[in-house]
């Protein structure tokens, strides 16, 4: 097929809208693939730093990506997205819903330089692999790779991606290389087709949202009731959704 399908490593290059791109790459290099190179997509780099007080990039509120970049992906270059398209073996687009891809696929000069043989990903969840026909067409292989976690641009999102599950959309031909990427990050794959991306992403939504919702809502009664222990709340929360998904398989 390619080199991508015939190397276990793979030469990466990300193209990013936020911190999912950074914690993925950080997550690969861990998995000794290497990264060629991180490109933001349309987000400023330099604003903002540090705050007065904080002693690592965690701690600031007010925290650039660049500032990401440097703590969790050191001695990796800021380049070109021109570049990194060039020089990889497999571009992955990290963002967070399919309108921040669209223009940049169909606008840019980027658009004439997919290969046939290269690995394309995107994790937008609300689409499948037809999102990236543009590269498809220029004999690219195309996989929709959505992880199901929320990312912090911290170390602990590498962590966090083992046992994760990541919803995927590739042509047969093609889906065993997601399948292998996925295994190697520690999550599970299922198959989520482009046809029903749609609910997958309200499902999405609807959890975090709700989630977190809640989740403030209980710590502050708690909190009221002098329990100030997180422990206490997410025991609740926890067996509150197993009862929840256990009775809804019933309906």
């Amino acid at each position: 097929m390619s080199r991508v399908a015939n190397s276990h490593r793979l030469r990466i290059g990300v193209i990013t809208s936020g911190v999912s791109g950074i914690s993925l790459a950080a997550a690969l290099r861990a998995c000794q693939h290497t990264i060629m190179g991180v490109s933001f997509l349309d987000t400023p780099m330099c604003v903002g730093g540090v705050r007065e007080g904080a002693e690592t990039c965690a701690d600031s509120e007010a925290l650039t990506m660049a500032d990401r970049l440097d703590a969790m992906l050191p001695n990796v270059s800021l380049k070109e997205p021109t570049q990194l398209i060039e020089e990889s073996d497999v571009v992955l687009l990290c963002v967070s819903a399919a309108w921040e891809l669209r223009d940049f696929l169909e606008h840019s000069e980027e658009k004439s330089l997919w290969r046939r043989g290269q690995l394309v990903i995107h994790t937008a969840p609300d689409a499948g692999a037809s999102l990236c026909d543009t590269a498809a067409d220029r004999g690219a292989f195309v996989i929709a790779m959505h992880p199901a976690i929320e990312f912090t641009g911290t170390s602990l999102d590498i962590e966090r991606l083992h046992g994760a599950y990541w919803a995927l959309d590739a042509a047969p031909l093609v889906l065993p290389i997601g399948e292998a990427i996925v295994m190697d990050l520690g999550g599970e794959a299922r198959i989520v087709e482009d046809s029903v991306r749609g609910d997958y992403t309200k499902a999405i939504r609807a959890a975090t949202t709700t989630t977190h919702t809640l989740a403030r809502e209980i710590r502050t009664l708690l909190r009221n009731a002098h329990i100030d222990d997180d422990s206490y709340a997410w025991n609740l929360m926890e067996h509150s959704l197993r009862e929840g998904l256990r009775g809804s398989e019933e309906l």
